[in-house]
């Protein structure tokens, strides 16, 4: 098998290294339009076009900022090839409506890494809180610099995936949104008794901090997840995880 791993920034040096460990190096090929992101990463296949490399691998990994996952993604799928892209999926539910659709025509797999629905401590709060009638997150992460996308897509997607994995999809949603600081509650739960979550993300913090508190009618499950800045590094380009 061969893989193409788009994107090769700091997200996408680290799923590098993975396939490289499940598929060998000679077998996945690197495209980023900056060369110097591949620079010290020994990489056998490399072009700064994705499309060049489209027709000579089986499958995508997209790592690219936000903006740009729909056309790459599109570009993947109807060259027949499967694809897995760094969240979000897409900026707006209709792009990603087509996405779906392409993969679905074309027959290949779509996929999105939500690597926190299979973080253990949620793996474990879902098993001991299978419908909280509460939930309250913070993601809050150190950032100077604020992306054209804006907070709600570069934090957002994975709490927002936690609470709808957790509680279902909500009825209604509102809050406060300001350029690096986000606050959401969402409403009507599609669970057995209508349930609340509120979400709180900001780039304004000294400290990369993944929290979540489910409650339920007998009792709490708390995880925190704390990373010290110092011990982060962070590329501007990859978004913040």
């Amino acid at each position: 098998m061969h893989l193409l791993i788009v994107g090769a920034g700091y997200w996408g040096s680290k799923l590098r290294e993975r396939f490289d460990s499940l598929l060998g190096s000679e077998n996945v090929w690197v495209a980023d339009v900056d060369s110097r992101q591949v620079d010290h990463l020994k990489v056998q296949h490399y072009t700064n076009d994705y499309r060049l490399f489209l027709d000579q691998v089986d499958a995508c990994v997209i790592a690219t900022p936000p903006s740009t996952h729909f056309e790459i993604a599109k570009a993947c799928l109807e060259a027949g090839k499967a694809v897995l892209c760094e969240k979000p999926l897409a900026l707006t539910s209709i792009a990603a409506y087509e996405l779906a659709a392409a993969a679905r025509r074309v027959g290949v797999p779509l996929m999105v890494d939500s690597t926190w629905l299979y973080h253990s401590a949620v793996q474990k709060a879902i098993e001991l809180m299978p419908n909280p009638l509460e939930m309250d997150i913070t993601w809050s992460n150190p950032r100077v610099e604020t992306p054209p996308e804006g907070i709600l897509w570069t934090l957002g997607p994975h709490p927002m995936s936690l609470i709808v994995r957790m509680m279902g999809a909500p009825g209604r949603v509102t809050g406060h949104v300001s350029p690096r600081t986000v606050t959401l509650d969402f409403w009507g739960m599609q669970a057995p008794i209508p349930a609340h979550a509120r979400l709180q993300m900001t780039w304004a913090t000294d400290e990369k901090v993944r929290t979540f508190v489910a409650t339920g009618s007998k009792g709490a499950v708390t995880s925190l997840t704390q990373f010290s800045d110092a011990t982060m590094p962070h590329d501007p380009r990859s978004g913040s995880r």
